[in-house]
């Protein structure tokens, strides 16, 4: 490494030079070195329960080149970086820790495969410390008087996307980095396919701290209240759906609709949003269990439409175990594995690893649908934690958005919204499909 960072440093230097000559020429005519291309990123802490962020320094960049070499490594001050990015610099890796609320800490590595020069957007890490400084309140809702309108035996309460199984009190912690809070929806949702649900927004700034909410059956009786069933076509017997509104203050509206037919309320949210997945347990002994897990998110832009929420079947996640298994045996022979699940998953951008386990730091890794995973070497106090006997957990997850580009494009546009000041999700984002493989020892 010594010598990677010795060259790095002579480089730059002969850059500064200029290309001295003896001879006196008009400037004009001098050849212009252009400048090293850089890697950026904000790093912060943020609170776990409220937006609230701080700079974080220290966090560590390690450069690697195309066979997992270690090239260099920098390290954020003040909340930001930026690394030379060299011609022969191809893959990075970030090691940052979380801080819990007693200051601990736990360490998690993160690889960027295939990175080009470019902004990285904002790493975010999280301080539990932080907690102290949000605005938080517990809020109680009555909903006594709803429960004798909605009976539970035809209808399930939502609270802010928490069920109130059966209960006619609910407290629960709110929590804003301000002093206003987000407003709160409470959903209505019929058990029987057919029936409408409903919805009330709650601006809970409205009502004095420490008050109980009155919820009464009134504030669902507006048109605009009311739910509109969104048409689906599926087709696995086991697929369970989503809906949720995506607004300036996040996911809004949320609810689990479960195998009932699901709805939205577009009368009070803009930005409406379907879901569905499904998983099966493709292969379980005493020792571990492997999961194959499918999903589906789509837009809703025209209510009268059909929408294809149909996934693949069981029989896929055999193929993709398969595949899966050839990739990590891959692991074992040679510097560099290579692999391609463009021929399964046509159209797809991202391949996204995690290694994790109880003793291990968890080692996330964003990569193309296809190419090269290289023996990435890190600093030995990195490399020493992952020395354990005990067996570790893996996930691997195929995503695709449904939208023209390659990875990089997806990176920039990721990079974009992580350093946006709003919530509302960016086109590019709007429609996407994921395929994984969950493999987990016990």
């Amino acid at each position: 490494m010594k010598r990677e960072l010795s060259a790095l440093v002579f480089g730059l230097m002969l850059a500064g030079c200029g290309g001295s000559s003896g001879s006196k020429k008009d400037d004009s005519a001098k050849a212009v070195t252009p400048p090293t291309p850089t890697v950026s990123a904000e790093t912060v802490y943020r609170a776990a329960k409220c937006d609230i962020e701080t700079p974080a320094s220290n966090v560590r960049f390690f450069v690697h080149e195309k066979n997992g070499g270690l090239l260099s490594e920098a390290q954020s001050q003040s909340g930001a970086v930026s690394i030379p990015w060299g011609d022969n610099a191809q893959h990075l890796t970030i090691a940052y820790e979380d801080i819990s609320s007693d200051g601990s800490k736990t360490l998690s590595i993160r690889s960027e495969l295939e990175l080009t020069s470019g902004d990285l957007g904002k790493i975010t890490l999280f301080d539990s410390r932080l907690n102290q400084q949000c605005n938080c309140q517990n809020v109680t809702f009555d909903l006594s008087q709803i429960r004798s309108f909605y009976s539970d035996d035809y209808y399930d309460i939502f609270i802010d996307s928490s069920r109130a199984y059966g209960s006619e009190i609910f407290t629960t912690e709110f929590c804003a980095s301000g002093d206003s809070l987000s407003p709160v929806s409470v959903i209505i949702r019929p058990i029987s396919d057919g029936e409408r649900g409903a919805v009330a927004r709650i601006e809970l700034d409205q009502h004095v701290t420490g008050s109980v909410i009155q919820l009464t059956p009134n504030l669902f009786d507006a048109e605009e209240n009311q739910g509109r069933i969104v048409n689906v076509a599926s087709n696995r017997e086991q697929q369970n759906f989503w809906t949720f509104a995506r607004t300036e203050h996040g996911h809004e509206g949320y609810s689990s609709h479960g195998a009932y037919i699901p709805q939205i309320y577009p009368g009070i949210f803009d930005n409406n949003y379907i879901e569905t997945s499904s998983f099966d347990t493709i292969f379980s002994n005493e020792s571990s269990y492997v999961e194959y897990y499918t999903s589906k998110s789509e837009k809703i832009v025209d209510i009268a439409a059909t929408y294809d929420m149909t996934l693949p079947e069981k029989e896929s996640g055999y193929t993709l175990l398969a595949e899966t298994r050839e990739l990590l045996e891959g692991f074992g022979v040679g510097s560099e594995t290579e692999y391609d699940f463009a021929g399964s998953h046509a159209g797809y951008q991202e391949l996204y690893m995690r290694l994790y386990g109880d003793d291990i730091p968890s080692w996330r890794v964003y990569a193309p649908i296809k190419g090269q995973i290289p023996e990435l070497s890190l600093p030995s106090d990195i490399e020493q934690q992952f020395d354990t006997d005990k067996s570790a957990s893996f996930i691997l997850i195929l995503s695709q958005y449904n939208t023209s580009g390659t990875f990089n494009d997806y990176r920039a546009e990721r990079a974009k919204f992580s350093k946006s000041d709003s919530l509302l999700w960016p086109a590019y984002f709007d429609n996407h499909q994921r395929d994984s493989i969950r493999i987990v020892n016990n």
